[in-house]
């Protein structure tokens, strides 16, 4: 961050601007899906489409087309339908145990892949696992405007960091409904 204190000029290089949020104005509640699986596509989407529900695919830019995993035509559906995608790596490796060069190359390429693909700027990330150490938040921070963890939790006002985006995960068939309303309240409240 550097404050400007006077007139003149100001070379560049290498930056990358994000907007600042000073906490929320309103109660948000965001859905997303990892992976790109077929079935988000083929279960998810029509279900989102019906009640109006965006949200956001994390999509494995090295995934497309093995089965039972989307094809890059049903992405373009996705979008078309004003759902939002974005990054979660080429190969879904564990980031924390790689090397940093080998982490810059899993965002860097599977961003710019999805961006050469779909013909959209893609500044959202997910980790595979929810597995992250410094050098992973650190070219997360390079290239995207957000990094969504797998920290269990609410995001609040006060403390929102758009690089620990934290969650509540859909595990089993054993969270209630009950459960998810209690999670809205919460969310609604604080």
């Amino acid at each position: 961050l550097h404050t400007l204190r006077s007139a003149g000029t100001l070379t560049l290089d290498d930056v990358v601007f994000h907007s600042a949020t000073n906490g929320f104005a309103r109660p948000i509640i965001s859905f997303t899906f990892d992976d790109g699986w077929l079935s988000q596509y083929t279960t998810g989407l029509p279900l989102l489409c019906k009640y109006q529900v965006p949200a956001t695919f994390f999509l494995i830019s090295g995934y497309f087309g093995y089965p039972a995993y989307m094809y890059p035509n049903q992405v373009k559906t996705l979008i078309g339908d004003g759902e939002e995608i974005a990054d979660h790596t080429v190969d879904h490796e564990d980031l924390a145990k790689l090397q940093p060069q080998r982490v810059q190359w899993e965002l860097s390429y599977s961003q710019q892949t999805l961006q050469q693909l779909f013909g959209q700027k893609i500044v959202d990330f997910a980790t595979p696992y929810g597995s992250y150490n410094e050098d992973v938040l650190q070219e997360a921070r390079r290239l995207f405007e957000s990094h969504r963890s797998a920290d269990v939790g609410l995001n609040g006002p006060q403390d929102f960091d758009p690089y620990n985006i934290q969650c509540i995960t859909y595990g089993d068939s054993t969270t209630t409904l009950d459960q998810y309303k209690q999670w809205i309240d919460q969310a609604i409240q604080t």
